[in-house]
């Protein structure tokens, strides 16, 4: 019986270690979205505002360089108690002269291919690799389970501009009432003011969320024709998000108004358009 107990106690103790290194590791990646998104603010905000936004980005370097340590030593301790000791040696030998020294930092890298400059932390990737012998910390099972709760929220659009008595006119009037639904369910999302891929015309990302690899965009349709058009636009941008190296997976999602066109006849044409199968559309219809 003791044993049992010891046993149990054990696994919850590693249970709770898992969440707390998936939870921090999620808050080191949405510190570094923040500080990209505010970076793309820097580049056209006002001069009057520059130094405002240089000192959050400051404040957003320091709370990553500190999660950063913490998940160290999250991982740090989880391998310990799984008694893997030689991926513990070379974690420690990889990892441990950056912390001591201070040399984590988030950095930018161009991608010619998309006109795009992304933001990465090297330390945070090589970290992360230690963690992919462990199936808690696969990323496919956490990426499944997410576009699930994502794709739910998005195909009940309607249902929550509802509830919160909305009558939305446009695709922005539809988005922002959904924003903060997609926040409290995925705290690394964020919301571009201009679009992120400087190659796109049609397409232009309202959310983004890096955990999930993913960039939503909502559609307002009033009529058919409308909704083709729209469609038939949204096919130009495919190639040029075609070989993002963050975002994978592009959901379109229209928001009609209530017998102006069926879901039926909305697959029908969507599958006729022949998008890649990383492109998901999402119908709704509303008020």
């Amino acid at each position: 019986m003791l044993i049992y107990l010891l046993v149990r106690k054990n696994m919850s103790d590693q249970n709770y270690q898992e969440l707390k290194i998936s939870e921090s590791v999620a808050i080191c990646r949405n510190h570094i979205s923040k500080v990209q998104s505010l970076h793309e603010e820097l580049s056209y905000c006002e001069p009057m505002h520059e130094q405002y936004i240089s000192k959050e980005i400051d404040q957003e370097l320091f709370e990553f360089k500190s999660k950063f340590r913490t998940t160290y030593f999250l991982v740090l301790t989880y391998l310990q108690t799984k008694g893997n000791l030689e991926l513990l040696m070379l974690f420690k030998d990889d990892l441990q002269k950056d912390i001591i020294d201070d040399n984590i930092d988030i950095t930018s890298q161009y991608i010619e291919e998309i006109d795009e400059q992304i933001y990465i932390c090297a330390e945070l990737d090589k970290l992360e690799e230690y963690l992919i012998p462990y199936q808690a910390f696969d990323k496919n099972i956490f990426t499944s389970l997410g576009i699930m709760f994502l794709e739910n929220i998005l195909s009940n659009t309607s249902l929550i501009l509802k509830e919160l008595d909305v009558k939305p006119t446009n695709e922005t009037h539809v988005s922002k009432h959904i924003k903060f639904v997609i926040k409290s369910t995925f705290p690394d999302s964020s919301f571009p003011t201009e679009t992120f891929n400087k190659t796109a015309k049609c397409y232009k990302p309202y959310i983004l969320i890096p955990s999930l690899n993913t960039a939503i965009e909502y559609k307002y349709a009033e009529n058919e024709k409308r909704l083709i058009t729209t469609i038939e636009q949204i096919l130009i941008d495919v190639v040029g998000y075609s070989n993002h190296p963050k975002y994978k997976i592009f959901y379109a999602v229209f928001y009609v108004k209530v017998g102006t066109f069926s879901e039926n006849r909305f697959n029908i044409i969507w599958k006729e358009s022949k998008f890649p199968s990383n492109w998901k559309p999402i119908f709704v219809s509303g008020e």
